[in-house]
């Protein structure tokens, strides 16, 4: 069923691909690191590994949170299908960086193109190798209404519906 869930929100996002959708600013540093600590368990619990580096130091900037964390979600639950997987934030001039790394080939096409809309919508670009996808979210990517703050660790890993219990189950 969290198979189903996953591919249902990507199908929805992709339906809207190319319209505007309500960001909100927060820090991008600690919702990856709070979701890269669920996925850690998730995967481990699986026989998998994640290796993950994102700065201890806050990135606040615009953006979907939830979108944020579906991209990386489906980039690392393809990558541990296909044996281990890396998650990775970088700090860019303005903006960040995320980046998944996996096994030759291990992402798929409707994750590439969640991935293509994501890094759209935050005037950002993505990138695919055979053993990497990169997206970038631009700092400036529009008009934001509001805040989010990240969830913390026991919500991402206890709530059914988190992006690292549905993506990576």
């Amino acid at each position: 069923m969290a198979r189903r869930l996953t591919a249902l929100e990507q199908a929805a996002v992709l339906q809207a691909a190319g319209r505007k959708r309500v960001l909100r600013y927060g820090d991008a540093a600690g919702l990856l690191k709070v979701f890269a600590r669920a996925a850690e368990e998730r995967l481990s619990r699986r026989g998998k590994a994640l290796s993950a580096a994102i700065p201890d130091s806050s990135l606040l900037l615009a953006l979907e949170p939830r979108l944020l964390l579906l991209a990386a979600g489906c980039l690392l639950r393809d990558a541990a299908a296909a044996g281990e997987a890396a998650l990775r934030l970088f700090p860019r001039l303005y903006g960040v960086q995320v980046a998944v790394s996996g096994a030759t080939g291990f992402c798929t096409k409707p994750t590439r193109e969640l991935v293509r809309e994501v890094a759209r919508l935050h005037r950002g670009t993505a990138v695919f190798s055979t053993d990497a996808a990169a997206f970038s979210l631009h700092g400036f990517a529009g008009q934001a209404d509001g805040f989010f703050a990240p969830p913390t660790a026991e919500e991402m890993w206890q709530s059914p519906l988190s992006p690292a219990n549905l993506a990576l189950f």
